[in-house]
């Protein structure tokens, strides 16, 4: 078992959908190729949870949304196939808190934008809640801090959302939040060591055609805004130097 390594899954290459599962450690500054996933599949959601990788969802070979939930053991290099989502989803985003993990809206087998949220406790193996979502969600910024679970803009199907809320673990309700000072779908999102929440990048559909659309036809974006816990408000902070969106992010060490 190794720490500290980058899990690469799925996806596509220039001809088909992949089940690769490929390690990188930078230790030795190579990749390793693990055993492949139970089916191909692109677009699904993934998280970590202790020594074990939870893939979610997403489009199988066949292009159509999946409701599967599989894991796979860095311990036992094993995958284990466990109980299905209530309903099918791709492109939904999957976080790791509190011991449990959660999935956000996405695409379901129909191609409609969910609405709903649920939750997975790894302990139990099994899906313990479904709860609705203030909107309907694809494409959002997630990130988690504490025993909140933040979710900043996406798109409800035709404009890119300026809308943030927070679900809260202890009382399993949403607070409204502040919107964003932008509307973005496609961004990334982090949460630093004192909860402050980063949202960087993604497209802004908010004055063009929907998002299920050509991306060319909205604002690609560099803009970087952050919400302080301190404040409670969104502060601009300087852009990127380069357009991102559908890109990752992540906070190391005990930033603050």
């Amino acid at each position: 078992r190794r720490r500290g390594c980058l899990y690469v899954l799925g996806g596509y290459d220039d001809e088909k959908v992949l089940d690769s599962l490929e390690c990188f450690d930078p230790a030795i500054g190579r990749w390793e190729p693990l055993p492949s996933m139970p089916q191909r599949r692109s677009f699904m959601s993934v998280a970590a949870v202790g020594d074990d990788i939870y893939i979610c969802g997403g489009l199988c070979k066949l292009g159509t949304s999946i409701a599967a939930l599989d894991r796979f053991s860095l311990s036992s290099r094993r995958w284990l196939s466990l109980q299905s989502m209530v309903q099918p989803r791709s492109l939904a985003c999957l976080t790791a808190m509190g011991g449990y993990l959660y999935v956000v809206g996405g695409c379901n087998g129909e191609d409609e934008i969910i609405s709903s949220m649920e939750r997975f406790c790894p302990s139990q193996e099994r899906w313990t809640g479904v709860f609705m979502l203030p909107w309907r969600c694809v494409f959002g910024a997630q990130a988690a801090h504490s025993h909140y679970l933040y979710v900043c803009g996406g798109c409800e199907g035709v404009y890119s959302l300026a809308l943030a809320t927070r679900f809260n673990q202890s009382t399993e309700e949403w607070e409204r939040m502040p919107s964003m000072r932008t509307a973005r779908s496609g961004a990334a999102a982090a949460a630093t060591a004192v909860g402050d929440i980063f949202v960087c990048g993604g497209f802004d559909h908010s004055q063009h055609e929907d998002c299920d659309s050509s991306m060319s036809t909205g604002v690609q974006l560099s803009s970087v805004e952050c919400f302080r816990q301190c404040s409670g408000a969104w502060e601009q902070l300087e852009s990127m130097a380069t357009h991102h969106s559908f890109s990752g992010s992540a906070v190391v060490g005990d930033h603050r």
